[in-house]
């Protein structure tokens, strides 16, 4: 993973193959202090864990794709809870059969390229516990 910082609150980050995405991108917000922001992506994976929050069953429902998939759409928020820096993402992925399914992304092995832009905010976004056990929503 490489980035360059584009503007004082304003990223850029290259995922190249073989990547995991979600220690990576911790690292590099734990690295570069980042306490907020939104961020926005494309590119592919060969595989990811995707997630469905049932709110009647109170918990995520994961799942797994593996195989070639396009990154349609890869958008969130980035904000700390008990300190330090979660990511809060939700992916669209396309096949080449040009079908698609999202979810809640937990984790995911880049294929050629993940590109990802990060607009840092000067305010720190918190999270605090919910009443779902396993969701953690903005304290706003």
């Amino acid at each position: 993973m490489n980035f360059r910082k584009l503007a004082p609150s304003q990223y850029i980050l290259r995922f190249d193959p073989g990547d995991h995405f979600a220690a990576l991108f911790t690292e590099f917000l734990v690295s570069e202090h980042v306490s907020s922001a939104f961020t926005t992506g494309l590119g592919s994976f060969t595989e990811a864990t995707i997630g469905f929050y049932d709110t009647k069953e109170d918990h995520y429902n994961w799942h797994t794709l593996s195989g070639l998939y396009e990154i349609l759409s890869l958008t969130g928020n980035v904000a700390t809870f008990d300190g330090k820096p979660v990511f809060h993402l939700h992916l669209v992925a396309g096949t080449h059969e040009f079908d698609a399914q999202g979810g809640h992304l937990k984790d995911m092995v880049i294929g050629a390229t993940c590109e990802l832009m990060l607009n840092c905010f000067d305010t720190e976004l918190k999270r605090k516990p919910s009443s779902y056990k396993e969701l953690k929503t903005l304290d706003i």
